[in-house]
């Protein structure tokens, strides 16, 4: 049951039964008096919700919530269970963007405890996916002056629920910095550069009221007043040896300056850098440092080696074929070149050779046949490729092309003279330090090891998926790496669909994952780019 009163603002909903059923029809209700500005009549307005169910509120706002009962209200119950419902969160947002707006309040909230209307519909959708950041922002922008509180007090309470990252960065700055007095604001925002480049880059594309005074207090809250926010910056620009870092440094360093000298404050230089450019020609000679390759401890041993370091080798897995090409490499890949040569020699390997192996996320040790035992702890880099044959094992470090590799050694001994020559002929290097084997301590670190499985070595797209979705930003690295299967798996279903089905299907999934991994690898921003351009 649903009713509107049309004096006071008050809506009134009757539950018989909360499913994902009676939430839509309730939210289809709402949006229908919304767009024909019920709260724009009222300037907000007041939900009154009869539940079946004793109606629950967001665990961490239990401590505000003793301070200001008010804030336990059937808005906050009500968007809330409708939020766990995914097939709704469409209708939430629309429900926001009908109501937000400044000065348009949530009437059932009283004095200061008051907040814009839309509030809990906003909560609600920040709460449950990042994808959803940019209703937070709206609610940021939308706050007004005198009723900011609860606005701020969310930028704090997203930063314990999914970390500052580049998805949630600006969304949590903009949400404290919505309070009248000065934030202090966590060093994470530039301890982690792409949280920075991510508010650089949002402040020079957006429009919105006070932007100057609003960098200004960002960078004051960070770094100090003024010029000792500059000062600081150009200590970070200088201390940084990554030069991605450095020009995120530099590009935020100037939009303050810019911002300061808008508002009449400080005058200044800004800082000039570029990333050099890649050479032009490969004429130049290359040198490789076997000194960057040395391994410790040695990783080829013998059974009798392997036990004194403790291993069973009874049971380690074992290959026994006469010949083998391998890849090892860690489940945490981020380097979106190297995952690409991984899946074409997977895709492939069975031409080669139908020993050729993939060892991704490897556990510490393998035996070949019975007179070698690899221990991967030892490697120097945490990719690389191996040949076995005739009772003899070689690695190498420093290649990408694995597949051609693979074919021109196909059935050889492991010659090093001969492997060296193809790392020369085919040498490229962007791996981390360490080694490939699994760390199962990592938060979503198994997650990943099922979509590997899953979507990988069989062609359970729908359960790759599920498991990579479970990957929460606030996983770092292992969040990174699960874009790259997720970009692979939504291509594998778009491929199946035109090869199998003869249709197209639409594209914005793998478009979000693409853009979500420009932001958070930026250092491959070609390699999106030109994905992105495909679609």
């Amino acid at each position: 049951m649903a009713r509107a009163m049309s004096t006071n603002g008050k809506i009134y909903l009757r539950f018989k039964e909360e499913s994902e059923k009676a939430y839509s029809q309730a939210l289809d209700y709402l949006n229908s008096l919304m767009a024909k500005g019920y709260s724009k009549k009222f300037d907000g307005y007041w939900l009154n919700v009869y539940f079946v169910t004793k109606p629950e509120y967001y665990p961490e706002f239990a401590r505000i919530i003793k301070q200001y009962p008010d804030l336990a209200s059937n808005s906050h119950a009500f968007f809330r269970k409708a939020a766990i419902y995914e097939s709704l969160h469409d209708k939430i947002r629309k429900f926001v963007e009908l109501t937000m707006e400044k000065f348009h309040h949530c009437l059932d909230l009283q004095d200061e405890d008051n907040s814009v209307a839309g509030t809990f519909a906003a909560i609600a959708l920040a709460m449950t996916d990042v994808k959803h950041m940019d209703m937070a922002i709206k609610f940021a922008l939308e706050t007004d002056d005198e009723h900011e509180f609860l606005a701020s007090y969310l930028g704090k309470i997203l930063q314990r629920h999914w970390g500052i990252t580049p998805e949630t960065a600006v969304a949590i700055a903009l949400l404290q910095l919505s309070y009248q007095e000065q934030p202090n604001l966590s060093s994470q925002f530039y301890i982690i550069p792409q949280n920075l480049a991510t508010l650089t880059d949002y402040f020079n594309d957006c429009d919105i009221p006070y932007e100057s005074r609003k960098i200004i207090t960002l960078a004051a809250s960070l770094f100090g007043n003024g010029k000792y926010s500059l000062r600081k910056l150009k200590e970070l620009f200088s201390d940084a040896t990554d030069p991605l870092a450095k020009e995120i440094y530099a590009n935020f360093h100037n939009l303050v300056l810019d911002a300061l000298e808008d508002e009449d404050e400080v005058t200044g230089q800004p800082i000039i850098f570029n990333i050099s450019p890649k050479p032009e020609s490969d004429s130049e000679p290359l040198i490789i440092d076997e000194q960057d390759f040395i391994e410790n401890p040695r990783c080829i041993i013998t059974p009798l080696q392997a036990k004194k370091r403790g291993f069973d080798v009874g049971e380690l897995e074992t290959y026994d074929s006469s010949w083998r090409a391998f890849i090892f490499a860690p489940l945490t890949i981020t380097n979106p070149y190297i995952f690409d040569a991984i899946i074409q020699f997977y895709k492939v390997q069975n031409k080669i050779n139908p020993n050729s192996t993939l060892i991704w996320g490897a556990e510490q040790a393998y035996c070949f046949g019975k007179k070698i035992v690899i221990d991967f702890s030892g490697t120097p880099y945490q990719v690389g490729m191996g040949i076995y044959g005739k009772n003899q094992a070689q690695l190498i470090y420093g290649v990408m092309d694995f597949a051609k590799i693979a074919v021109a050694m196909n059935k050889q001994a492991p010659d090093k003279e001969k492997l060296y020559a193809q790392r020369k002929q085919h040498y490229y290097f962007d791996s981390p330090k360490g080694s490939p084997n699994i760390d199962k301590s990592k938060p979503g670190i198994m997650y990943l090891d099922e979509a590997l499985g899953a979507g990988v070595f069989n062609d359970n797209n729908y359960r790759a998926i599920k498991q990579l979705e479970k990957i929460t930003p606030d996983m770092g690295e292992v969040y990174d790496a699960s874009l790259l299967f997720m970009a692979h798996m939504q291509q594998k279903k778009l491929d199946y669909a035109m090869e199998k089905l003869q249709r197209k299907l639409d594209t914005t999934e793998l478009k979000q994952v693409y853009q979500t991994a420009q932001k958070r690898l930026p250092q491959y921003q070609e390699y999106w780019q030109e994905k992105l351009a495909k679609l």
